[in-house]
């Protein structure tokens, strides 16, 4: 990583600000420095660095559309939040009061913080704030995941719905035979590398060194005639199902050819809890918005990419998790198209997403502008160091 990817080149074109980021991070506590401004520090979930975030002052052209939760607003004391929701009977009125609370946020929980550089002290400073899990073990936040918030389907007479797409590069498998596809597939049905819950699925790719085909599929659901609800197909009924359509049939067919390079890895399918989505459609607002960071072209949301995200999940009474918030880490992030992610054994091809302001909730309708001036002696100047302890900043 060279020491120069931080730095603002200046000449006579329209000079780019570097992307900000967004991350989690898990509340240690709330703060004053010595001018009485207040911070929170905290550790970020995705690199396990100890970091202080301010909330810097707005400074975009328009003024902001929607009100910021400011740090005063997410103050709680520990078990200020969690003692009360423990003490409650029922899952209802937890859900009720919880709404009271809005941004507060007692140690232990976890805050997305959006918009972030690190500037020349150290500090990071951050554009928006949300609570996104307001004690430790209220939500279920992976602070790294390979995501993409998938296209809205809008049919007739039917309400839409949105999802997440999850895939564990890592987990790839390279098959060479039927037998070794069964092998993958069933691994993938049955939920060998998904580390985040809903529905088991695979993606499976077909290269043979310049072009290259994907397949996404879900293990099937059923539906029981007699309650009207749905469960997954047995496994073993999953895979033959597959093996026997068109599509498992050509790639059966394919599989053994020396030519062609095919993988196989996990993937994970999870729908958005329906108070997140009543909050996208509210005043008549779209839910394909959900997906406006995701998108390989900004103004079509009919195809999105594979993005370093984070993401939140909720557990709803029944066991089943449904995600409430995801967004990259990156506000310009690398964007994969399926047949293009990068693995141990495929180099990939990504496609950079313009620098916007695209995210989650309310901050879309803020008005918060990429553009938003900052000087060079506000970046620090990054030296080379591993990924895993290098302080993630502005690049």
């Amino acid at each position: 990583m060279s020491i120069l990817n931080s730095f603002q080149e200046q000449t006579g074109a329209r000079r780019q600000l570097p992307p900000t980021e967004n991350f989690s991070m898990e509340v240690q506590g709330y703060k004053r420095d010595p001018e009485g401004k207040p911070f929170i520090t905290g550790i970020r979930q995705d690199t396990g660095e100890e970091v202080c975030v301010f909330l810097r002052p707005y400074t975009g052209k328009t003024p902001l559309k929607a009100p910021r939760a400011e740090i005063k607003d997410f103050y709680a004391k520990p078990g200020e939040i969690s003692s009360v929701i423990d003490s409650l009977p029922n899952d209802e009125l937890r859900k009720n009061v919880m709404k009271g609370y809005k941004a507060k946020t007692e140690p232990g929980g976890t805050i997305i913080v959006q918009r972030a550089f690190t500037d020349a002290e150290g500090m990071v400073q951050a554009g928006w704030l949300v609570s996104a899990s307001k004690y430790a073990g209220h939500t279920v936040v992976h602070p790294s995941v390979m995501a993409r918030v998938d296209p809205v389907i809008y049919r007739d007479n039917a309400p839409a719905s949105a999802t997440v797409t999850v895939i564990n590069p890592e987990m790839t498998q390279v098959v060479k035979s039927a037998e070794q596809l069964e092998g993958a597939v069933l691994s993938g049905f049955g939920g060998n590398g998904n580390e985040v819950g809903g529905r088991n699925g695979v993606l499976i790719r077909l290269s043979d060194g310049q072009v290259s085909k994907a397949v996404e599929m879900l293990v099937p659901r059923l539906k029981n005639k007699e309650t009207d609800e749905y469960s997954d197909m047995p496994v073993d009924q999953a895979v033959a199902r597959f093996l026997q359509s068109s599509i498992g049939k050509q790639i059966s067919g394919l599989v053994a050819n020396p030519d062609l390079q095919v993988e196989v890895m996990p993937l994970a399918s999870l729908a958005m809890g329906s108070q997140t989505k009543a909050g996208y459609e509210q005043n008549g607002g779209k839910l394909d918005a959900a997906n406006r960071a995701y998108r390989l072209d900004r103004q079509d949301q009919s195809e999105t990419g594979f993005a370093e995200s984070y993401l939140v999940l909720h557990r709803l009474p029944n066991g089943a998790k449904v995600f409430t918030m995801a967004e990259p880490l990156s506000n310009k992030p690398q964007l994969f198209h399926a047949r293009d992610v990068a693995t141990a054994h495929f180099a990939g091809h990504s496609v950079t997403a313009e620098a916007r302001d695209l995210s989650e909730g309310t901050r879309q309708e803020a008005g918060f502008e990429e553009d938003e001036e900052f000087e060079l002696q506000d970046v620090m100047v990054q030296t080379a160091a591993p990924a895993h302890t290098a302080p993630r900043m502005r690049m």
